[in-house]
C-alpha cells in the first residue's frame, strides 16, 4: 500500500541496491530465522473511531527446493493504521515482545556508527518517550505509576538488554561481540528474549514441573534447584 514504505530490513541479509531497497539475499533460512523490517508511514488519513481501512503489505520469498526446483512463495498481509493520537488502539496492537527484539536490533545495528554508551542513552530516551505517552501516574508520586498489561513486560526487557553483551562489550573480544550480535539479528524472538532477559527456572521435589522465578538472589534457596539459560550456556545451581 501506499501509505507506508520499507525503512530497512535487520537480519542476517544484504541488500539488493542502494536506495529504496526493496529485495534482499539471504544465505539460508530455517524453522528459527527472522528478519526485522522497519516501515515509514508516508501518508496518514484522518478517519472515524470506526473506519480503520487496512493497508497491505507482501512478502515474496524466492528459493531453491531441496529437489532443485526454484519456488516462490507468496505472503500478504493486511493490517489497519492506528491514528498516531488514538492511544488506546495503539496500546491494544503493541506486541511488547517483538517491540523488545525489533528495539534490540535496531539497537545492535547503531553499534556499527555510534559508541555503545550513546546507544544506551538512545534506548533510555525511547523507553522514556513511551511510557509518558502511555503510562498512567502522578507528578511527584512514584508510587502511582502504572503501566497497562500491553507495556508491562517492555521496561524491564530494555533494563536487561541496555547491561547484556550486545552493547556493554568491556572485558570482550570482538569476536564475541560479533558472534553474540550475529545470532541476535537472526534468531526468532523466542530465542532472542532469551537472550535478553535470560530465563530462570526454579525445580523443587514438591514439583514435577519448573517454575520462573526472578533473576534475583532471592531466588536462591537451600530446599530448591535453578537453572539458568541465557541461550548461550546452561548453567545449573544446587
Amino acid at each position: 500500500s501506499k501509505e507506508f514504505k520499507c525503512n530497512k530490513c535487520i537480519g542476517a541479509c544484504n541488500a539488493s541496491g542502494v536506495e529504496n531497497i526493496t529485495e534482499w539475499n539471504v544465505g539460508g533460512i530455517d524453522k528459527n530465522s527472522s528478519l526485522a523490517f522497519y516501515f515509514d508511514i508516508l501518508a496518514s488519513k484522518p478517519h472515524s473511531s470506526n473506519a480503520h481501512p487496512p493497508v497491505f503489505l507482501q512478502f515474496q520469498t524466492k528459493y531453491q527446493h531441496s529437489d532443485g526446483s526454484n519456488r516462490i512463495r507468496v505472503t500478504t498481509v493486511a493490517r489497519c493504521l492506528a491514528a498516531p493520537d488514538d492511544t488506546r488502539e495503539l496500546a491494544y496492537g503493541f506486541d511488547q515482545e517483538a517491540a523488545s527484539v525489533l528495539m534490540a536490533r535496531y539497537a545492535v545495528e547503531r553499534c556499527k556508527t555510534d559508541e555503545p554508551l550513546d546507544v544506551i542513552r538512545w534506548l533510555d530516551r525511547m523507553l522514556i518517550k513511551l511510557v509518558s505517552k502511555f503510562a498512567g501516574y502522578k507528578r511527584d508520586d512514584p508510587n502511582s505509576f502504572r503501566l497497562s498489561r500491553e507495556f508491562s513486560l517492555y521496561p524491564q526487557f530494555m533494563f536487561y538488554l541496555r547491561r547484556s553483551q550486545f552493547l556493554q562489550t568491556f572485558n570482550a573480544s570482538p569476536d564475541e561481540t560479533v558472534y553474540y550480535r550475529s545470532l541476535l539479528l537472526r534468531e526468532s524472538v523466542a530465542n532472542s528474549l532469551v537472550m535478553i532477559q535470560p530465563a530462570l527456572l526454579q525445580y523443587t521435589t514438591d514439583s514435577d514441573h519448573p517454575i520462573p522465578v526472578l533473576l534475583d538472589s532471592t531466588s536462591m534457596k537451600s530446599d530448591v534447584i535453578l537453572l539458568l539459560d541465557t541461550f548461550f550456556y546452561i548453567l545449573v545451581w544446587h
